[in-house]
């Protein structure tokens, strides 16, 4: 790419000012509902007119803005630089486990739900369930951590919360094993066994399987669990790593 051609020095700024003048044209052009004018542009990040312009030629030489009769547009490659971000980066947490969520239901056949740690609370963000489960009661939108599965391994990896006294030897279970189980505990007749969802700075998510209570627990949902929790905690761990967030 073509270096813009700014001068070696300015007396107006260093190369850090022109960078920054730079990223606000872009970020000016992408958030105005209509084209900008060089007038507008200038007076709107507070740079003179031939700065301005000259900065503009080098963003139109590029592509990343288009220059018309009512003023200047996004371009073609930053067009398709939104679109590479919108198809490949997932909006949220709820975007990214969904599909794992997924494969856990073909896998198991089971009522899943995927939570989040919320202060205290544990709140469902998605869930997948099927006429077999009709007569099992829907999973709570929000619900105290020690009255989850999910909100166990929560206050497994935390261990400094008032409550976590109240089941110390529970607690470090959960902690060793990576797996919390709720029986009755806030749904007659629902079991829930939940597996932890790991990012670069600890847990970020939960998810869990609902059964009905006295159905037998088989060795083949187990492993397909556990390895679909992994396979989860894998992908949380490459999104933050591309994207530079942490969730």
């Amino acid at each position: 790419m073509t270096s813009p051609d700014v001068g070696t020095t300015t007396s107006r700024g260093s190369a850090f000012d022109i960078i920054g003048r730079t990223v606000a044209l872009l970020e000016t052009v992408a958030a105005a509902p209509h084209p900008q004018t060089l007038s507008s542009l200038s007076r709107r990040i507070g740079a003179p007119k031939t700065t301005v312009h000259r900065l503009l030629d080098v963003l139109v030489r590029q592509d990343l803005l288009e220059r018309g009769i009512d003023g200047y547009r996004l371009g073609t490659a930053m067009r398709r630089l939104s679109h590479l971000i919108v198809e490949q980066t997932p909006s949220d947490i709820v975007d990214l486990l969904e599909p794992f969520a997924g494969d856990l239901f073909e896998r198991t056949g089971d009522y899943i739900v995927i939570g989040v740690p919320d202060d205290e609370f544990i709140t469902t963000v998605h869930s997948i369930r099927s006429h077999r489960h009709s007569t099992m009661p829907a999973a709570a939108g929000r619900v105290l951590t020690e009255h989850s599965a999910i909100g166990k391994l929560w206050l497994a990896e935390r261990l400094t919360s008032p409550v976590d006294r109240r089941m110390p030897r529970e607690l470090q279970r959960i902690r060793q094993t990576g797996v919390a189980t709720t029986i009755e505990q806030l749904d007659v007749g629902v079991v829930e066994i939940a597996m932890p969802v790991v990012g670069v700075r600890g847990m970020v998510a939960g998810i869990a399987r609902r059964c009905p209570t006295g159905e037998p627990a088989t060795i083949e949902a187990a492993l397909a669990h556990h390895h679909i929790a992994l396979a989860a905690s894998a992908a949380a761990r490459r999104f933050e790593a591309r994207t530079g967030t942490l969730i």
